[in-house]
């Protein structure tokens, strides 16, 4: 009888040497084809194969994914019984022999599979408790169990051929669980029979595929389960993700307790200094307080003795960028001379919590197939740290799908945060080097290349990850490149040419003529108290249920009473709700505050009747369309009148008086004594 193996592997000379003499070791009644598909290995994985050639096929082509090539090995595979092992796993010794034997003993049978145990880098066996559990559930195969949990070993898994076939290989959908789709195919068309002995030894390292993206494996798996079973099955079948998810994280939680601390190995801070920068010192200091210590690096495109005052003080090293001073070149130079898998590109002004490297590494371990990882953050203004003000306020909304953990990984989700502005903060950064392949920003913006080079990362397969603590300040000053682009008008068009690469050129003229009127915050951002927020929450809510009310009543009158078409009542009550919402935002609501000047009046017109129209084709939908009753639809648009009425004379008709006095205003600036 004839066995076929197959080895995909791309620059894996670290283990290969160990997988292939696994294999051809192999003794027994039986033929043995080796076939070794390489990707185009970089490093010497080819010439470690080369001492094999006369033993093994070796076949050396681009193939872009593990799949792809093991497909094309199994395409060339002549032998009766076929199995693949990765490049870092190994054979037990005597396994092919076992394997033959148990198929001629029970030729009904098309696949078999066996037990595996876990080894590390240095052939240490590990998590023997998950180990165990697959043993337990070996006992129990059916399709059904299957559907439920996925507990076959890939490396202690054969097959014949022709089932293979008939399986129509591997599919390139699956990033990581292509293996389980196939165990379902295959469990379709024949039985399976299981081995109570270990045929193999499964490794788990830093850089191999289930290691660095288990969850999304379960993640597939939970989607292939529904797709191949009932409710049942993958109700049942997200139950078991959960539970395996969470043991792996303690399990890696434990292991990365009983680990030296080698942060220095995997963390850097690189500090793009550019001039004499007042504060450079400073964001120094905050560096080196860490609770977890990291590499600090200066680099700079400006070089001065003041610069080399400070690296040689603090013993750090000094880089010099020779390309000319941009901030895309600064940034990508600043990437280029890092080490460690992992970097933050610490902006010379800013400062950070003293336990942000630990945080930001405690979430890289537990969700390493991120590409980026970011906190939440505050503004620094006069040394003062703000938590809230309406651009900051603004941001933690557009992050708002980020605090359920299953959305790090949508690209809609990705996107759908980046498409009405950038929320992540780029000082908070923390970069995953290992996942960031030939990233660089684009000098194509001045102030927002950090938001295009989000957006792009965005359309990549690798998750976002939150870390929702407060961990930067981010300073706020009118000398900063920010506020000066705010000033000359910059920022304006670099906000347009995105929003137009998001939405288009029509809506992206409205969101701009939006954002605007929230530069202000931007320069001189104010800190409420929780008091006076919670004082405006009532006021707006007051002012908002009877600015409805007020909608809905006169709309329901005039059409009950006065017989009126509901499109007409419906404009006129809203015209009159206008008048209401304004007096009642005048001397409520905003009752500190003095009217912008005609143009923004002209403007808020606008919107309103931009607003109108809107009201008016939602409720002709409801009505004609929909079915709803009158009442009914006309309670809904009120609702939504309301909303976006208080919202546009926020924006447009009111703003707060510079000279109002700190007893008649509504909303007092409050000192906040924390520090970092």
């Amino acid at each position: 009888m004839k066995i076929s193996v197959v080895t995909p592997v791309y620059n894996g000379e670290k283990f290969i040497r160990q997988t292939v003499e696994s294999i051809l070791s192999q003794t027994g009644d039986f033929e043995l084809e080796y076939i070794v598909c390489d990707g185009k290995s970089t490093d010497n994985t080819l010439k470690i194969l080369e001492e094999y050639k006369d033993r093994c096929t070796i076949i050396s082509q681009k193939d872009g994914s593990p799949q792809v090539a093991i497909n094309n090995g199994m395409a060339m595979a002549t032998g009766e019984i076929g199995c693949w092992l990765n490049a870092d796993d190994l054979f037990e010794p005597g396994t092919l022999q076992k394997v033959v034997d148990t198929f001629k003993k029970y030729p009904n049978i098309g696949w078999i599979y066996g037990r595996c145990c876990i080894i590390d880098e240095k052939d240490r066996e590990i998590r023997k408790p998950v180990t165990w559990y697959k043993n337990i559930l070996g006992y129990f195969y059916s399709r059904n169990v299957l559907l439920c949990e996925n507990y076959i070993n890939q490396p202690a898994t054969f097959w014949r051929m022709d089932i293979w076939r008939k399986a129509n290989d591997l599919s390139p959908e699956y990033k990581a669980a292509w293996d389980y789709e196939l165990w379902l195919k295959m469990s379709k068309l024949s039985k399976a029979k299981h081995l109570r002995c270990y045929l193999s030894k499964f490794r788990r390292h830093d850089s191999s595929i289930s290691e660095n993206n288990f969850e999304k494996q379960f993640t597939e798996e939970l989607a292939i389960a529904k797709a191949n079973g009932n409710f049942i099955h993958w109700l049942i079948h997200k139950f078991n993700v959960w539970k395996i998810i969470s043991v792996y994280q303690l399990l890696n939680k434990i292991a990365s307790k009983s680990k030296p601390d080698d942060s220095l190995l995997k963390h850097t801070f690189v500090v793009p200094a550019f001039k004499d920068n007042q504060y450079l010192e400073e964001c120094i200091n905050s560096l080196k307080n860490q609770t977890i210590k990291s590499k600090i690096i200066i680099t700079t495109s400006t070089p001065s003795p003041f610069l080399k005052k400070i690296a040689h003080k603090h013993e750090l090293k000094l880089i010099e960028n020779h390309h000319p001073p941009c901030i895309a070149n600064d940034w990508n130079f600043a990437l280029s001379q890092v080490d460690t898998p992992y970097c933050t590109i610490a902006h010379q002004d800013d400062l950070y919590d003293s336990n942000y490297t630990a945080k930001m590494l405690h979430a890289a371990k537990r969700f390493p197939a991120s590409i980026i990882f970011f906190s939440d953050y505050s503004n620094l203004v006069d040394r003062k740290r703000q938590r809230y003000c309406i651009i900051l306020i603004v941001k933690r909304l557009l992050l708002l799908p980020f605090f359920l953990k299953n959305s790090w990984h949508s690209k809609t989700a990705k996107k759908f945060i980046l498409s009405l502005g950038c929320p992540i903060c780029c000082p908070s950064v923390l970069y995953n080097l290992k996942n960031l392949k030939d990233f660089h920003f684009t000098d194509d913006y001045q102030i927002n290349l950090d938001w295009n080079a989000w957006y792009k990362l965005s359309q990549q397969d690798y998750s976002f990850t939150f870390v929702p603590h407060n961990l930067v300040a981010h300073r706020i000053s009118p000398e900063a490149e920010t506020s000066q682009a705010i000033k000359n008008g910059q920022r304006k068009q670099e906000d347009l040419s995105m929003f137009q690469k998001i939405w288009g050129k029509t809506a992206a003229q409205l969101f701009v003529l939006l954002y605007s009127l929230c530069y202000h915050s931007s320069i001189h951002p104010t800190q409420k108290s929780f008091k006076v927020l919670f004082r405006e929450g009532c006021y707006y809510i007051v002012g908002g249920l009877t600015t409805m009310a007020v909608c809905f009543g006169v709309a329901l009158f005039l059409v009950k009473r006065a017989e009126i078409n509901y499109i007409i009542a419906n404009n006129i009550a809203t015209f009159v709700a206008w008048i209401w919402s304004y007096f009642i935002n005048k001397y409520f609501v905003f009752r500190n505050t003095e009217r912008k000047h005609l143009i923004q009046g002209s403007t808020f017109i606008v919107f309103q009747l931009c607003f109108l129209l809107l009201a008016n084709i939602i409720l002709y939908f409801e009505v004609d369309i929909l079915k709803l009753p009158l009442a009914a639809a006309l309670i809904i648009l009120a609702f939504l009148m309301a909303i976006l009425n208080f919202t546009a004379m926020k924006l447009i008709i009111f703003k707060k008086q510079n000279n109002v006095s700190k007893t008649n205003s509504l909303t007092p600036v409050v000192e906040n004594k924390s520090k970092i």
